[in-house]
């Protein structure tokens, strides 16, 4: 039995209506309703490339052609469900909002009766949040949809607040970028019990994400249409296969790859393939583990060797940016396509995510107030950003530099610091001091 927001998966075919119980309009709702339920405990069970129309309405106890009256696919009806789980997911969260209450406690209600609704109901907050991946580019693409509704209740806390008020909305997205990366390991991993005791760490990070005071300069050297820095460099047999899995997966979605496709990219027989990897998944993490491994060789040694903190986070993000602008394909493949990859690949994108929170500790000494998720936040906040760049274009990655640095270091420096730093850059090239001076000011930018 699978528990979902329309009741247990059990119960779906006895609540099948005779004829004439009731009138058509209600019969219909709740066989829409079943189809829903049904999606999410199936899917839970076996996935969404492995679920079939068929084992919907078995569990739903709909007939056929029941359900081609209410959806034209499997795919429609995994989407409509989706939208239906978040479409609730907003509504007890803005209920929680409308309470006559203060402000605050009236924030960390809402997000707590959200974190409490992944709790209670897993399979469909893995299908909102996880299996959405596995249907290819239109999954990409609804999943701005969900962020879209996501960022709504968001929103409303901020505009409440005069403190929040008139948030940019690319810092509002980055928020609500942070706050979806959390939940979103949390759930793949089935951990959303452990999301109650997080939420007020996780709010206390939102809130200190604060509005920045002037406008964010666009950096002077960024230029649309050409490489802004080094490129994905591939060698060797492995490395033939590496470009061609970068090429094929950027232009077409991994989804839609074969290894077949790989060998004739690469000019290479399946025998030889096989003989390195075991199939298109093998491919795409070592292709990966090898793009990550360069593009940290590129942005640690920047934060390093920098003499403050602030000025060498944002030098990482340049070296960052830079990297995946000078090679829009790695880009796309890597921050996009790589989530499309299965659980496996996402756990290799959160564990380099997870490498970049080492440079971003030393806020906390900055913000003793910030609990660790607030690292984990920032970092999910900021690859939402390079996220939503890549897919405009990964080329002007190196524009959204200063909004980048912006919301890396106000919830640590605060907003007057964290825009210094963003709009000039300050110190460059710089030893950077012992690790017991991270505690202290930085100097002003």
């Amino acid at each position: 039995m699978t528990l979902t927001p329309w009741g247990p998966s059990e119960t779906f075919r006895e609540q099948r209506l005779r004829s004439g119980q009731k009138d058509r309009a209600n019969g219909s709702q709740s066989a829409r309703a079943r189809l829903f339920g049904a999606t999410v405990a199936v899917v839970a069970e076996q996935g969404y490339q492995r679920t079939s129309v068929a084992d919907i309405l078995e569990v739903a106890g709909v007939s056929r052609a029941t359900f081609y009256r209410h959806f034209a696919d499997k795919q429609t009806c995994v989407l409509a469900t989706i939208d239906a789980v978040v479409a609730g997911a907003v509504a007890t969260v803005d209920r929680e909002l409308d309470v006559d209450a203060p402000w605050e406690p009236r924030v960390r209600a809402g997000l707590g009766a959200f974190a409490d609704l992944l709790a209670t109901y897993p399979a469909a907050a893995h299908l909102c949040l996880v299996d959405l991946w596995a249907l290819g580019p239109i999954g990409v693409a609804h999943n701005e949809s969900v962020v879209a509704a996501l960022e709504a209740p968001v929103r409303r806390m901020h505009d409440e607040s005069p403190a929040h008020a008139g948030m940019p909305p690319e810092i509002m997205r980055a928020i609500v970028g942070g706050i979806y990366k959390t939940l979103h390991g949390r759930v793949r991993r089935g951990e959303q019990a452990a999301l109650g005791a997080l939420t007020r760490d996780v709010v206390t990070w939102a809130i200190a994400c604060r509005p920045p005071a002037a406008a964010l300069r666009r950096p002077r050297a960024a230029k649309a249409g050409g490489p802004a820095g080094p490129q994905f460099a591939a060698h060797g047999q492995a490395g033939r296969l590496f470009a061609a899995c970068v090429a094929e997966i950027a232009e077409r979605g991994y989804a839609a790859v074969t290894i077949d496709d790989l060998a004739r990219r690469a000019a290479m027989s399946l025998q030889t393939v096989y003989a390195l990897f075991g199939g298109k998944e093998e491919v795409l993490l070592a292709t990966y583990d090898a793009g990550a491994a360069q593009t940290e060789a590129v942005a640690l040694p920047a934060f390093a060797r920098q003499s403050s903190w602030p000025h060498g986070v944002r030098c990482a993000l340049e070296a960052l940016l830079s990297f995946l602008a000078g090679d829009p394909a790695w880009a796309r493949m890597a921050v996009v396509e790589t989530l499309a990859g299965g659980e496996r690949a996402m756990e290799r994108s959160d564990s380099v995510i997870d490498s970049y929170i080492a440079i971003l500790a030393p806020g906390l000494e900055r913000n003793p107030t910030l609990g660790s998720i607030a690292l984990e936040a920032t970092a999910g906040a900021i690859y939402t950003l390079v996220y939503e760049q890549v897919l405009r274009d990964p080329t002007r990655l190196c524009e959204i530099l200063p909004l980048c640095t912006y919301v890396a270091l106000a919830p640590f420096t605060g907003p007057a610091e964290a825009l210094a730093v963003a709009n000039d850059g300050g110190p460059r090239g710089r030893p950077r001091a012992a690790s017991a001076q991270e505690g202290e000011p930085a100097p002003s930018a």
